[in-house]
């Protein structure tokens, strides 16, 4: 009775941390850096057409 209801158990967790890391992965090379807004918005003050 301990195997069945062990196994698929951690099928299940092993199944929702992989979800998880996969997702924070994707999440961190996909997210807009702040440097980059920084970047932009200096350029944008040093503009001097003032656009």
């Amino acid at each position: 009775m301990k195997k069945k209801f062990f196994a698929p158990l951690m099928g299940a967790v092993v199944l929702g941390l992989s979800a998880y890391a996969g997702y924070r992965t994707y999440d961190a090379y996909h997210g807009v850096s702040e440097s980059d807004l920084l970047l932009a918005n200096a350029e944008a003050l040093a503009d001097p057409r003032g656009r």
